[in-house]
């Protein structure tokens, strides 16, 4: 999933899960470019921090939260601000199997 606890909306905090159509687009990546979320709902660039070519096109693969829809301006720029942005800060987190009992 994908979640925002502040965004320039100002929602509450929320999650976004991976639409049953495309689970096996949850996360990818590439040694030519940094993470990417869904079918690229997240693209962060292998550069990010020198230029703007990061992007969000939420509602790809992932659920949009309630009152947005895809490819629209407002959904594009709901978690970075804009379209296109340079990430100041990046965090991947992933679970490693399940524990034994």
């Amino acid at each position: 999933f994908l979640f925002s606890f502040v965004n320039k909306d100002n929602l509450s905090p929320f999650k976004m899960k991976i639409s049953n159509n495309q689970p096996f687009l949850a996360i990818y990546g590439s040694s030519s470019y940094g993470p990417t979320f869904g079918d690229h709902d997240i693209f962060i660039d292998d550069y990010a921090n020198g230029d703007t070519d990061s992007f969000t096109n939420l509602g790809e693969a992932y659920i949009l939260p309630r009152g947005y829809s895809f490819s629209s301006t407002r959904t594009r720029s709901l978690l970075a601000g804009s379209y296109r942005f340079t990430p100041s800060d990046v965090e991947v987190l992933y679970k490693t199997g399940y524990l034994q009992p």
